[in-house]
């Protein structure tokens, strides 16, 4: 098979070869992605820029889905 999506972005020598930076922002973005269970598809950012606005949207959306079942938690309970 191919390159797994960890492996694609970083250097021929592999994870651990490339900077604390992007090491950083590659855990971080599979973490968020893991928690916001958004999954893995065919098109993945490659770079940190990428990763970092990527990361951004999930958290937004986080907050949108927060909100909404929010209130609709508050209408439920006020009727």
């Amino acid at each position: 098979g191919g390159k797994t999506w960890i492996e694609r972005p970083v250097p021929s020598g592999g994870y651990m070869s490339t900077n604390v930076r992007t090491r950083y922002v590659l855990s971080v973005y599979w973490a968020l992605t893991t928690m916001t269970s958004v999954g893995y598809g065919d098109i993945t950012p490659y770079t940190n820029m990428e990763r970092s606005f990527t990361m951004a949207v999930q958290l937004l959306g986080w907050v949108c889905n927060a909100v909404v079942f929010g209130n609709i938690g508050a209408l439920v309970l006020s009727s």
